[in-house]
């Protein structure tokens, strides 16, 4: 970062739990509510012509708001806003939202990080990611499904900064809530909506809604199948596609509201995806074109995901109460070319891994109890308590050196010969959570301008792991267990300066919990790894003004970062795992703003500076320079106590160094255009640019593999409505000037350690039709 930008930074701070709704009822209540939701999220004012701000409502601290007196950093996209910006999973909000960058992590996972507070640890099994997601309230704990995509959706929140209070397991970098479309009593309704693009694109989503019983029982449904072709490909397997999609997401939801005070919601959703491999491009590769590879491993990958979950709601008039009960099971199993060469440019052997997977089976419960939205009274509160119990299996088979002529199969037992003579690695982990937690949060109203918040929490989380390495070939099988306390919360202060601009500051701390490693002898990573807190202090204004004609938000923020949770190398070979860095601190400041302008346009922007720095001594080891120090050394494969020796050398201390995925500078802009016809249709254009400033990717910020440069999209949406409104035509185009910009880097922390990298999706052209009914 430049010291303007620091001192920038600087002199703005200067200046500068699953969501609760309203319950379904019955009658005409149930029909009001729908309305006063469908104006609440709207953002075109059709008697102008042009944008027109409405009150866009978000359910930040479980409670329903607007989210111009929400005293937090909220960004809310409503499914109006996904659409022009071709959102269709969380990939795709990077630069949307202010401090929010998605990155691709070896091809199937995606890492979610805010304000530099991310998720560095994904080749753990266990390790939990920074930033939550819910669905609904219901607080998903896979990352894998992160994946999917954002099905039949009211709005999309993104909270920024530590959640240490309400929200599902705590999160210590902010909150991804998705809000779906909930069945309607009385409506029939749908909508069919298909789309082709490049890539031999095919999109096709039906959605229905039937009320039962009108007024008291309704089902709704949504279905969606995707797929599109490669768009890279390995010139090593004559033309293998890499890159290409075919994703299967379906959901049913039944709402049964026999009265005005009871509710039931019964939720299923599936995920089902079978791809070949994502392009990783080992930086060594000779291809110039970074869409041709030259792997020779024809690698694959599948992942399904269910959750059911039940909603109960029942209303005392003095409060309401709420249970969500989830079942969750989420699967991955892939095929790996893992050094993404052929033989030819790799002369050394090969890392293939024939088998790589989890299972993962979840069971969440949440209750909680909350004062009426409507009453009278100078508190508002919720209490509750949460429960989770996750176990997840994996297992992973790996050969190094290997040559054309070497198999490569996947065992599951030691083979009656021994290990093949070109065995890498092998392991075997069953790792189980358990936490319990309960909170409480009030806010008094001192006056109708002044508000003061405060809550807490306390967690109680407990890991236990087993793996065996190897079938067993070197040792034992290694145990491990930890167990961990936190008390987090939240204190702020907000106050309206008039009815369309508020302050307000605020402290919170929240966590992330520790765990277990598959390592059973290191000498630098322990067996176990410590819980991660932030504890962030955050300033902030939002307002409105000229008659709602330009909304700008601001937020500064501190944090104070300690155990930050990443992969590091251990001096004994395959001895890693996740590590804690002591203290590190990020601070920086956020804009977002939206203006109507003259002649029917609208400008919608947002800007993030950010810095980050490890601020104690710590030593560690980088895989790639382990790997280095081995391969110099002169010691022979198996001699474990001479590679211990030199891999050690290699140990540096990485105090100074910057976090990962904290650019210095992002932000975007948008231009959109509505155009009405005398006839009634409506014409609407938009042009979008959207900034990703450069970052390192792994905390050893090793300049010439970690060094992300910075890039720039372009995108462009058109659509047509003609008077009715039954039908509607789309046209969008995505990174319009092709560019080949990279957006990740993966060094895999284990295997031979290669580095490979992950490119921006290409140009896209999509056409859509829909028809509601």
């Amino acid at each position: 970062m430049t010291n303007s930008k620091a001192w920038a930074c600087r002199l703005a701070l200067l200046m500068g739990t699953a969501s609760v709704l309203v319950l379904a009822s019955a009658g005409a209540r149930a029909e009001e509510t729908a309305a006063e939701t469908d104006e609440a999220i709207a953002t075109l004012d059709d008697t102008q012509g042009g944008a027109e701000y409405g009150e866009v409502v978000v359910t930040a601290d479980k409670r329903e708001v607007s989210l111009q007196k929400a005293p937090a950093a909220i960004t809310a996209l409503p499914a109006e806003a996904l659409e022009q910006a071709n959102i269709k999973s969380a990939v795709d909000l990077n630069g949307v939202v202010p401090g929010l960058t998605v990155t691709p992590n070896e091809g199937w996972s995606r890492v979610v990080a805010i304000r530099g507070v991310g998720y560095e640890t994904a080749q753990n099994s266990i390790a939990q990611p920074s930033v939550a997601f819910h669905v609904d309230g219901i607080y998903i704990v896979n990352p894998v499904a992160l994946q999917q995509s954002f099905l039949d959706v009211d709005r999309v929140e993104v909270q920024r900064g530590p959640q240490g209070t309400v929200y599902g397991q705590n999160s210590v970098g902010g909150t991804l809530n998705v809000v779906t479309n909930k069945p309607n009593l009385y409506d029939y309704s749908g909508t069919l909506s298909a789309a082709y693009g490049t890539y031999n694109l095919t999109d096709t989503i039906a959605t229905f809604n039937v009320p039962l019983i009108e007024g008291e029982l309704a089902v709704r449904g949504t279905f969606e199948h995707m797929q599109h072709d490669g768009f890279a490909e390995s010139v090593a397997l004559g033309g293998y596609e890499l890159d290409d999609a075919n994703n299967a997401t379906g959901r049913a939801e039944v709402l049964w509201a026999p009265n005005d005070r009871f509710s039931a919601t019964f939720l299923s959703q599936i995920y089902d995806s079978n791809t070949n491999d994502a392009a990783l491009k080992n930086i060594l590769d000779p291809e110039p074109d970074p869409r041709k590879l030259t792997q020779d491993y024809p690698g694959w990958m599948k992942t399904r995901q269910y959750i059911e979950a039940l909603t109960l709601n029942y209303d005392f008039d003095w409060a309401s109460l709420k249970s969500i009960t989830s079942y969750q099971n989420a699967a991955w199993h892939a095929a790996l070319d893992n050094d993404r060469l052929d033989l030819a440019h790799y002369p050394t052997g090969h890392d293939i891994m024939p088998f790589t997977g989890q299972t993962n089976v979840s069971w969440t419960q949440e209750v909680n109890l909350t004062s009426p939205t409507s009453a009278d009274t100078s508190l508002d509160w919720i209490v509750g308590a949460f429960y989770l119990y996750t176990s997840n299996k994996a297992r992973v088979v790996e050969y190094y050196n290997t040559a054309p002529n070497q198999p490569t199969p996947d065992i599951t037992q030691m083979p009656s010969g021994g290990l093949p003579s070109n065995w890498g690695y092998g392991v075997q982990a069953v790792t189980t959570r358990r936490s319990y937690s309960g909170y409480g949060q009030g806010t008094y109203h001192f006056t109708d301008a002044l508000r003061f918040t405060a809550g807490a929490r306390y967690t109680h989380d407990e890991v236990e792991g087993w793996s065996l390495s190897n079938f067993g070939a070197y040792g034992p099988a290694s145990t491990a267990s930890t167990v961990g306390n936190e008390l987090t919360g939240k204190v702020a202060l907000e106050y309206d300066l008039t009815d369309d601009n508020m302050l307000y500051a605020s402290w919170s701390r929240g966590f992330k919990p520790g765990g277990t490693n598959l390592n059973s002898n290191p000498t630098l990573v322990e067996k176990t790894f410590e819980s991660e807190t932030v504890d962030s202090i955050e300033v902030g204004s939002k307002n409105r003004f000229f008659g709602n004609a330009l909304t700008a938000n601001f937020a500064a923020f501190h944090y104070d970062y300690k155990n930050f949770q990443f992969i590091s190398d251990d001096p004994v070979p395959y001895q890693g795992g996740v590590a804690n860095i002591p203290e590190s601190e990020v601070y920086g400041a956020e804009a977002e703003f939206g203006a109507r302008l003259p002649y029917n346009l609208r400008l919608d922007g947002n800007a993030t500076v950010l810095h980050s720095e490890v601020t104690s001594d710590f030593y560690t080891l980088d895989s790639v320079a382990a790997n280095n120090a081995a391969a110099t050394s002169g010691c022979s494969p198996f001699d474990y106590a001479c590679l211990t020796y030199y891999r050690g050398l290699a140990i540096k201390n990485i105090k100074g160094n910057e976090l990962p995925k904290t650019p210095s500078f992002a932000g975007s802009l948008a231009l959109t255009h509505t155009y009405g016809f005398n006839d009634g249709g409506t014409f609407t254009s938009r042009v979008q640019y959207v900034y990703q400033g450069d970052f390192i990717y792994r905390v050893f910020d090793s300049s010439s593999l970690d060094n992300i440069d910075g890039y720039g999209l372009w995108n462009l949406y058109f659509d047509y409505m003609p008077p009715a409104g039954d039908w509607k035509f789309s046209l969008t185009a995505t990174n319009v000037f092709d560019n080949d910009a990279v957006v990740s880097r993966f060094t895999n922390a284990f295997g031979i350690g290669t580095t490979a990298s992950q490119y921006v999706p290409p140009r896209q052209v999509i056409a859509r039709v829909s028809y509601s009914f």
